[in-house]
């Protein structure tokens, strides 16, 4: 799963995913808060080890316990119906400021779902100069 795709939501909160991810996802997947304001799509099976980690974590340390509950707490599992599309929950659609269009990342292991502005203002983020990149990843890119 990679590449920007960006879909029209419709009016019942409906994501169309890109054709070429849905056989990863056909099994089940899980939404749920994502980090800078997106959201996450984890193929089923992805999501099971994230969650078991997440609940390993010791209950008495707060960071822990607030990663949970932001990850787990807001979790949706479902599956695309025949059309393709996966109906996000109002929290959700709230949390990623989604409405009208979205814009989706594949990242190989998960998907990101942005509302397109936000999405512009983190590519600008990420373009620009500020953005260190890791040496590993610096020397593949010369």
């Amino acid at each position: 799963m990679i590449g920007e795709h960006h879909h029209t939501l419709d009016e019942k909160g409906r994501l169309m995913l890109p054709a070429e991810f849905r056989p990863a996802l056909a099994g089940g997947l899980v939404v749920t808060r994502g980090l800078e304001g997106c959201l996450y799509v984890f193929p089923l099976a992805t999501w099971r080890r994230l969650e078991a980690a997440l609940t390993e974590l010791p209950a008495n340390n707060p960071r822990a316990v607030a990663l949970a509950r932001f990850f787990i707490g807001a979790a949706l599992q479902t599956r695309p119906d025949r059309a393709g599309r996966i109906a996000l929950t109002p929290q959700l659609l709230d949390y990623a400021e989604l409405e009208h269009q979205g814009v989706v990342l594949g990242l190989k292991t998960r998907l990101e779902l942005w509302n397109p502005e936000r999405w512009d203002t983190e590519l600008t983020r990420l373009s620009s100069a500020q953005y260190a990149v890791p040496e590993p990843v610096r020397a593949l890119l010369r």
